[in-house]
């Protein structure tokens, strides 16, 4: 079972999107609360995929990405942005943060679930 890690200040965000994700689809799901956690936890359980929040305080989604990219456990490790910065409507158009995918909070499970579907392909 693929396993994803959901990155984001908010833990009523992290408690949610995991459980979306792990009736939709079982995904093992782990959850860090900000980006300094994210990104222990990131070393730690090598997950298939991060969906990782952009405004966070302490260590916002970027300066995750950054570090994960540096080291060699976790620069492998695809990144979908998630975000309450973008509108759904925006994140259908392809919208990225820096080179890395980005929907929106809003977005609908099913059209999350094909985005993760594509990036863990890709994977």
């Amino acid at each position: 079972m693929k396993k994803i890690l959901i990155v984001d200040d908010d833990p009523n965000v992290t408690e949610l999107l995991k459980a979306k994700l792990v009736a939709a689809r079982g995904f093992n799901v782990v959850t860090a609360q900000g980006g300094r956690e994210g990104l222990r936890l990131a070393e730690t359980e090598l997950p298939d995929l991060m969906l990782c929040d952009i405004d966070m305080p302490g260590m916002d989604g970027g300066a995750v990405a950054a570090e994960m990219s540096k080291r060699d456990t976790t620069k492998g490790i695809p990144i979908l942005f998630v975000s309450s910065l973008v509108t759904p409507e925006d994140a259908a158009h392809g919208a990225k943060a820096g080179s890395r995918p980005l929907v929106s909070k809003r977005t609908q499970l099913p059209d999350l679930l094909k985005k993760i579907d594509e990036m863990l392909m890709m994977a």
